[in-house]
């Protein structure tokens, strides 16, 4: 006789439960059967306790009038039809029936394949896999599934006993740090939580857990307590306006009435007091330090002024390459930027930016120089003493528009270029530079002509035979050989020789002067007198001409001398170019 599946409707696939419609369940609340639809239509009957499925409604289920109808009513409905098997709409809703199957019989996950088979082989579900081997598969996920599940239940249940047994230890507030295993089982072991964990070895193991951590509460629960009367003990020195300088013998006798002193030990109150100097000390020594960089800030922004004002007046060119600090600072020492600079305390002084800004022009300078003596010399323009600045701008700037004009090449271009971005500073220095050395040499030119006019003027004085009546011709034939008349040339030492030939002769004028007017003392003398005045006289005359003759030629071998062996002298030396 077949047997109805103890299947219930929540286990079946939704496709079946579409397929076959529910039959009115007429389940009483005190009762284990449940009715189900059964694949012809027919209702049969599964007790959730017992296991047990039937056709034929239970007692349980039948009502006054039901057990009043006689049984040969029911006769004809005890025919069985046979059981239709049930089709599933997929593949996986067949395995989900078969599995299914199995938890309404509660396999267990050890049952072996044939003892379950034995169970499960009479429910019509057992027909949802043809194939025996899908259903042996589809048993073996079943049993791994139920496997898994009983474990995880077992490690719920373990978790649950070892949270319920360090809840107790928790709820025990007779457990101090210190007590042993022993006491804490004679004490807890009446608790059903203590013996839920049924490992006594696991019991010590959670029991010394709950002690060392018991122990580290009480720990850091002291150490809290220390810190928050650390804390106001702090504050309470924060309260007092200490100084850095204060000492701890004065402030200890002042707070020893304080709740807040008391709280703490005689080496705790003085380490918090020395850590409050310290930080008062590290306070007092930040605020010098943002004094400080406030001073610097301020400092730095005069120089930064004063710098700004100094390449005004560079590119106004009041600075130029020659400017010196000595020349400059009368004119800008009332304006405030050198006033703030000169009252800064550290840093660079007005002159050291000065002559930083002087550092950059003459770098600029040594490359401009260059460019403007080619410039110039491609223009033709050559300085002399008279030389104007008007004219020497105009050479610039033809020789700018030559070399800026089609057909250039790339270097006379690019000093084009570099003539118009140079600054005019540079420029007008230049100018003046060039301009001074031709003075210089100029002057240096006049001042070896009058040395030499005046060395001349020496020679003909000292030369011998030299009279009044000496004509030009006589003494250029004479002395145009010497070095002093080669100097001056024939033109300047016939002038000088024109001039001294007149002082000869005004010497002589002024001498018979003087004669004539001693004569009448002369006519007096005798004729022996006169005789030996003569001879005196023209004895007197050979001998200064002698010593005059002498003394040429020693002042002659003496100029030679150093005119060989003297060193020129910086001051008659020539200047560089660039130097004024």
């Amino acid at each position: 006789m077949f047997r109805p599946p103890p299947g219930r409707l929540q286990h079946m696939p939704p496709m079946q439960q579409q397929q076959q419609q529910p039959v009115q369940q007429q389940q009483q609340p005190q009762s284990d059967w449940t009715e189900h639809p059964g694949p012809n239509g027919r209702s049969y009957f599964f007790n959730r306790v017992t296991k047990v499925s039937t056709w034929t409604k239970p007692d349980e289920l039948m009502t006054a009038v039901a057990k009043e109808q006689p049984a040969a009513a029911a006769a004809p409905k005890a025919k069985e039809e046979p059981a239709k098997p049930i089709v599933y709409a997929t593949k996986e809703a067949a395995k989900e029936a078969f599995k299914a199957l199995l938890t309404d019989f509660d396999i267990p996950a050890e049952a072996s394949w044939d003892n379950a088979m034995r169970l499960i082989i009479h429910d019509p579900r057992y027909g949802a896999l043809k194939a025996l081997g899908e259903k042996k598969s589809a048993f073996n996920e079943y049993c791994t599934a139920r496997r898994a599940a009983e474990r995880e239940e077992a490690r719920r249940r373990q978790v649950a006993a070892k949270e319920g047994f360090m809840a107790l230890l928790e709820d025990a507030a007779e457990l101090e740090p210190g007590d042993t295993y022993d006491r804490a089982a004679r004490l807890l072991n009446h608790d059903g939580r203590w013996k839920e964990v049924e490992s006594d070895a696991l019991r010590r193991e959670l029991f010394k857990d709950h002690m060392e951590a018991l122990k580290r509460r009480r720990v850091e629960a002291e150490k809290r307590k220390q810190e928050s009367a650390v804390a106001a003990f702090k504050e309470l020195l924060a309260r007092s306006s200490l100084k850095p300088s204060s000492s701890w013998r004065k402030v200890a006798a002042k707070l020893q009435d304080e709740e807040a002193y008391e709280a703490l030990d005689r080496l705790t109150r003085l380490e918090v007091f020395q850590a409050h100097i310290r930080q008062l000390e590290e306070e007092e020594r930040q605020a010098k330090e943002r004094e400080k960089e406030l001073v610097r800030r301020r400092e730095r922004k005069n120089r930064d002024a004063f710098r700004a004002l100094l390449l005004r007046h560079r590119d106004e060119g009041s600075i130029t390459v020659h400017s010196r600090w000595k020349a400059y600072a009368p004119l800008i020492e009332e304006s405030e930027e050198y006033q703030a600079v000169k009252k800064n305390a550290a840093g660079s002084r007005p002159k050291e930016l000065f002559e930083d800004v002087i550092l950059e022009l003459e770098e600029e300078w040594d490359k401009a120089k260059p460019l403007l003596k080619e410039a110039l010399r491609a223009a033709g323009w050559a300085a002399a003493a008279d030389s104007s600045y008007e004219a020497y701008l105009e050479a610039l700037a033809g020789q700018q528009q030559q070399q800026d004009g089609e057909g250039a090449k790339e270097g006379a271009a690019e000093l084009a270029s570099k003539l118009a971005a140079m600054r005019d500073s540079h420029k007008r220095c230049y100018f003046e530079e060039q301009v001074g050395r031709a003075k210089e040499k100029a002057a240096e030119a006049e001042k070896k002509k009058r040395k030499a006019a005046d060395k001349f003027a020496a020679f003909v004085r000292s030369a011998e035979g030299l009279y009044a009546s000496t004509t030009w011709e006589e003494f250029e034939d004479a002395f145009k050989g010497e070095a002093e008349f080669v100097a001056v040339g024939a033109e300047v030492a016939h002038k000088l020789f024109d001039e001294h030939i007149e002082r000869l002769k005004a010497k002589e004028k002024k001498r018979d002067r003087d004669d004539d007017e001693d004569g009448s003392k002369k006519k007096k003398r005798s004729s022996r007198h006169d005789d030996d005045d003569q001879k005196k006289s023209k004895r007197h005359r050979r001998d200064r001409s002698r010593e005059r003759s002498k003394d040429r030629s020693r002042e002659r071998s003496s100029r030679g001398h150093s005119r060989d062996h003297r060193k020129r002298s910086p001051d008659d030396a020539e200047p560089e170019e660039g130097e004024v």
